[in-house]
């Protein structure tokens, strides 16, 4: 991974669970990850996701497919900087908060990037803590949910 690539003198905790995860790509994940990075396995109480995410310096998003990432809205929600997979789903949920990686050397740049960059983590952070919040709240769905039951568009 692009975290792995260099000592960062910062850990790297990784929320999830490796059980779904064919064994042998766990295997290897768990066989490249340098030192620095932590498997925390699942979890799923809220407030200490939430707790997690606020002390977090950026959220790092490798999601490759999907569309708005529920991972992703939170980070930004709390007001993460964010470096993640170039796609189009990426992009159009955190546009310029978010520094965006194609392979791993990229990755290893953003990070680099953002961990020697206070006020950068800082402006993206904020940025996506309003755009989570004027985007993506229930109100703005509602109203383009209702844009489209309307015959409108989603953006109008």
């Amino acid at each position: 991974s692009g975290w792995s690539v260099r000592p960062r003198g910062h850990k790297l905790l990784i929320v999830g669970d490796l059980g779904s995860v064919p064994r042998r790509w766990a295997g290897r994940l768990r066989g490249a990850a340098a030192d620095e990075v932590v498997f925390a396995g699942s979890e799923y109480d809220p407030d200490r996701l939430d707790t997690l995410r606020r002390g977090a310096l950026f959220h790092l998003h490798g999601h490759q497919v999907g569309g708005t990432n529920p991972s992703l809205l939170e980070a930004m929600a709390v007001g993460n900087a964010v470096v993640a997979h170039n796609n189009t789903f990426n992009r159009q949920v955190a546009g310029d908060g978010a520094l965006y990686f194609n392979n791993t050397a990229d990755c290893d740049e953003a990070i680099t990037v953002l961990l020697n960059d206070q006020d950068m983590r800082s402006s993206m952070g904020q940025a996506n803590h309003e755009a989570a919040h004027e985007r993506f709240s229930d109100q703005a769905c509602f109203e383009a949910w209702s844009s489209l039951l309307a015959g409108g568009r989603a953006d109008d």
